[in-house]
């Protein structure tokens, strides 16, 4: 997005210059335009010039300064959109330092939530087996673990082919 900003705005203000170097060669035609008119007149009164030549030489200074104000404006255009664009670009990068500070804000919590949170069984016991593994993200009341408890009796349930029930029982 800066490289971007950047490039659009080398772009408009080399587009800039070369306008305003028209525009200053635009100016310095009008002042030889304007007395070639006020000459033409003057020619015009004193019958050495016909109307129409005195109208041609009118056009040609009012046609070159009607260029010089298109490129005025066409100037002012261009610092307006760099203006604009520049307002655009520190709003955006403002936007993104919020949006940094927010998401490194709620990291931080994050982590404080995390290192804060304790798993306690409700009996004591061993862990007969994990029902979910590192990581996984599990609802509130969720069980977490098969947990034995302390003192329960344990049974096992074997069942044998009659003919090694004498050995089974012996082993147990």
């Amino acid at each position: 997005n800066t490289e971007l900003y950047r490039n659009m705005a080398s772009a408009l203000l080399s587009k800039r210059a070369l306008l305003a170097a028209r525009a200053k060669l635009k100016q310095a035609d009008i002042g030889p335009l304007r007395g070639h008119a006020s000459n033409m007149e003057l020619l015009e009164r004193e019958g050495a010039a016909s109307h129409s030549d005195a109208l041609a030489a009118r056009g040609a200074a009012r046609n070159a300064e009607a260029e010089l104000l298109m490129l005025r404006q066409d100037i002012a255009d261009i610092d307006l959109q760099l203006s604009d664009r520049k307002k655009s670009y520190q709003f955006e990068q403002e936007d993104l330092r919020r949006r940094l500070k927010d998401a490194e804000a709620s990291r931080a919590e994050s982590h404080t939530l995390v290192e804060r949170a304790e798993v306690n069984a409700p009996v004591s016991g061993f862990v007969e087996s994990l029902l979910v593994t590192e990581g996984q993200v599990v609802q509130s009341g969720a069980q977490l673990a098969r947990i034995v408890p302390d003192g329960a009796l344990n049974r096992v349930v074997v069942f044998a082919p009659v003919k090694d029930a004498c050995r089974n029982a012996a082993s147990f």
